[in-house]
């Protein structure tokens, strides 16, 4: 039987995984590479063939000779990436080899314990507004993570994030989870000191983990395509819109100098600009599609704020323009107190468009 555990789990939150599916654990954390899967922001056109089997792939055994772009595509050509996404392009801004191994040739770490915790915090705080506003108290927002993590606990892509590397019986180190699951616990106090999902204003939030995406155009004339899923969108006076990010990172500390601080401001928003580009093409697109329909919308009907899709969702069609991003993180310095920060586009439609022209360049230059 699987092993339980609690941070602390209440009886009544604890879920049996019964028959649950028990796929192949992964490799841990300490091996440079998970598996070959395709990736899912950004395929590659054709999947590399590799000079070794990534299943059994460990860095440690010096008799493997160094890695090489060319010992995966034996014509010599290394293809383009299907799609972009916001943190692709980060990733080739800051190191464009990185970003090969990465996303092209799809050599990734599996789930660390980091990346797992914002996963699972993410999921509270989407699924937290299924609930009336009165239900929105701090022990539902725990339960909300306990349960998506006992759901998954044990699946594929966590079943190895707490068990000691043994050949053929894997012991659990409930301590370890113990802990892992309080620290994300405390980062969910930290947003609700925050923020009180219980006072969001109605309709907000407008949408949840929507997929953005569109075509863009590089400097060369190319079209290409970038997407991504946005946290949240809310409806803000103007009326305008603002789109949210949650990050269980530590809030940025600006005290350098001015260059440096306005630096350190342009890449956090950079992936928040991105998204509020992708969602002033697809408005645009809307518009045109509507006006060639004669005024008939051809994104189809029934379109649901949490729709994972290509479209916008219903309650994002009347073209209200993006203008504010936030940035809410979840612990600051030495663990501190969760914060956001805001970044308005511009007051005016001009300047608006100005500054995503700006990135939409940048993007540009990266394809």
């Amino acid at each position: 039987m699987p092993q339980r555990s609690s941070f602390p789990l209440r009886h009544n939150d604890w879920i049996p995984l019964g028959l649950r599916r028990m796929e192949e654990r992964r490799l841990q954390r300490v091996r440079a590479l998970s598996t070959m899967a395709a990736s899912v922001d950004d395929d590659a056109t054709t999947s590399p063939q590799l000079p070794f089997d990534p299943k059994s792939f460990d860095p440690t055994d010096e008799t493997i000779p160094p890695l090489s772009p060319s010992q995966f595509y034996t014509d010599g050509q290394i293809p383009m990436p299907k799609a972009l996404s916001p943190s692709a392009i980060l990733e080739f801004q800051k190191c464009p080899q990185s970003y090969l191994f990465q996303y092209l040739l799809g050599l990734r770490q599996g789930t660390n314990e980091a990346l797992a915790r914002g996963t699972f915090c993410h999921t509270a705080l989407e699924n937290v507004f299924d609930l009336i506003p009165e239900e929105r108290t701090l022990d539902n927002l725990h339960n909300l993570f306990r349960k998506a993590w006992s759901d998954e606990r044990l699946s594929g892509d966590y079943r190895g994030l707490f068990e000691d590397d043994k050949e053929e019986t894997a012991t659990r180190n409930l301590d370890a989870e113990v802990r892992w699951g309080k620290s994300a616990l405390a980062l969910l106090d930290n947003y609700y000191q925050l923020e009180d999902p219980r006072s969001v204003p109605v309709p907000n939030p407008l949408a949840r983990e929507i997929w953005v995406s569109s075509e863009l155009l590089s400097d060369r004339g190319d079209a290409f395509l970038v997407r991504g899923i946005v946290d949240r969108v809310d409806l803000i006076n103007g009326p305008n819109l603002r789109i949210v990010d949650y990050k269980t990172g530590k809030c940025p500390d600006f005290k350098y100098s001015p260059a440096t601080n306005d630096r350190i401001a342009h890449e956090s928003f950079f992936q928040l600009k991105i998204y509020a580009l992708l969602v002033r093409e697809m408005m645009r697109k809307q518009q045109a599609d509507e006006e060639g329909n004669g005024g008939v919308n051809g994104g189809g009907e029934g379109g649901s704020p949490r729709r994972k899709s290509s479209g916008l969702p219903m309650n994002l069609r009347a073209r209200i323009p993006v203008r504010n991003l936030r940035l809410i993180y979840l612990t600051s310095k030495d663990g501190g107190p969760a914060k956001y920060l805001d970044c308005d586009l511009g007051a005016t439609e001009e300047a608006r468009n100005a500054e995503l022209d700006r990135i939409q360049e940048d993007i540009g230059r990266v394809w």
